[in-house]
């Protein structure tokens, strides 16, 4: 697991147990997270990554807690570097007005999103997938 899916399991953890008004201690969102019993002290050192991100707040030992007036670059960072989905982002971040100043289409080098990027990416493209397409499947 690298460093970045260790990123990725403790932003899934904050989003998806985000509490308004109440930090997460770093035991509990580690507890949470999903990565090897051997990999520890580099999943403390992604914490401190996300800690140090502009779209989490930082309440010292009390723990990490989501900005709620900073959802414009948390949806950026997972489109672009989390490979979360539009329609995953849409259904998770429901009170987000800011839609439109997403950039849906490129990532955050400057490239097509889902082609393989210069630098020997590690990142695997996303699967094409769309809500309405969900939507109209499940209609029935």
């Amino acid at each position: 697991m690298s460093e970045i899916e260790l990123i990725r399991a403790i932003l899934r953890v904050l989003m998806t147990s985000h509490r308004y008004g109440s930090p997460m201690p770093r035991d509990e969102v580690l507890g949470r997270a999903a990565y090897a019993s051997d990999r520890g002290s580099e999943a403390r050192a992604a914490y401190e990554t996300v800690r140090s991100q502009p779209f989490v707040l930082d309440y010292g030992s009390r723990g990490l807690q989501l900005d709620n007036s900073a959802f414009g670059p948390l949806v950026q960072f997972l489109y672009d570097e989390c490979d979360w989905e539009r329609f995953e982002l849409e259904l998770r971040i429901e009170h987000f007005e800011g839609w439109e100043s997403i950039d849906w289409d490129v990532d955050a080098e400057g490239g097509k999103r889902g082609s393989e990027r210069s630098s020997g990416t590690r990142f695997r493209p996303a699967p094409s997938r769309s809500r309405r397409f969900l939507s109209d499947r499940f209609a029935r």
